[in-house]
């Protein structure tokens, strides 16, 4: 330990461990998973059924969907000039609130 203090390693040497401790919980649980909830596949399908959905790149058509959403909220904001400022509601809607009365309409 202190050599790798000495050394300046000493931060990846933690991120090493946490990385490893941290990649064999995520094993314990898929483990438990499967042993106990998924009953109509083997156990490397299923490990093979999860990697590539954390893996896979978004399509164009997801990237352009998730750009116009964004910009649909964007836009939906006014500067804050101290008027009127949005607010968004537990269900995404944005609503309009009166800045300096709190009032939502």
């Amino acid at each position: 330990m202190d050599g790798m203090i000495r050394a300046g390693k000493l931060c990846e040497f933690v991120e090493g461990l946490v990385k490893r401790y941290n990649d064999e919980q995520r094993e314990k649980v898929i483990w438990e998973v499967w042993l106990h909830r998924i009953f109509d596949k083997s156990y490397p399908d299923f490990v093979n059924s999860i990697d590539p959905e954390k893996n896979a790149a978004p399509t164009q058509e997801e990237v352009q969907s998730i750009v116009a959403e964004s910009e649909s909220i964007l836009n939906a904001f006014l500067p804050a000039c101290g008027e009127v400022t949005p607010a968004i509601d537990a269900g995404l809607n944005v609503r309009y609130r009166n800045a300096g009365r709190g009032n939502v309409r």
